[in-house]
């Protein structure tokens, strides 16, 4: 079963209810584009509704996982960012679908778009106890290293810089003593 998240205080009941406690809570924000046409003929009413595309060809996905594969492991939960901007704005959420997914009330990984394969693939490594979010400390320690080389990069130039100043500065000297 897929529970919908309007609030906040709600997403955070999810996170710190000890019959969520080792499981992995992945959260997809969707979102529907609602565009009511109504016409009336012979005394019919067509209401037509648009979805965002990849929120729609997902969505049976999720369901069918909820209440199968990964019924055990992954507690599924939806948000409608038009509905609930505060949860989608405290998430820092920019496409849709995007899906966060929480371990121990503690955000660990994403996934952004509407690939299947992509998604089926994530949950799988989060809940196979393979992947216990080293590798979000790993990359966050690349991301570190690369940027202690940046840094280390800046150093070499100023210093080549500086030593290209001493050799102008020693030429003219030399050039005067002559």
């Amino acid at each position: 079963m897929v529970q919908i998240i309007k609030t906040l205080e709600e997403l955070q009941a999810e996170l710190d209810s000890g019959k969520n406690k080792g499981k992995i809570i992945v959260l997809d924000f969707f979102a529907t584009y609602v565009n009511i046409l109504v016409f009336f003929l012979k005394n019919f009413i067509f209401i037509f509704i648009r979805w965002c595309g990849p929120c729609a060809r997902i969505e049976p996905k999720i369901k069918d996982w909820s209440t199968g594969d990964f019924k055990d492991s992954v507690v599924f939960l939806k948000c409608d960012v038009d509905e609930s901007e505060a949860v989608a704005t405290e998430y820092n959420i920019e496409s849709m679908p995007t899906f966060v997914f929480f371990k121990e009330g503690k955000e660990i990984h994403r996934v952004v778009g509407g690939n299947v394969e992509k998604l089926k693939s994530a949950i799988e490594s989060k809940t196979s106890g393979k992947d216990t979010g080293e590798n979000e400390d790993k990359d966050k320690d690349k991301e570190k290293d690369k940027d202690k080389e940046k840094e280390k990069d800046k150093e070499k130039d100023k210093d080549k810089e500086k030593d290209k100043g001493e050799d102008k500065d020693k030429d003219k000297d030399e050039e005067k003593d002559k």
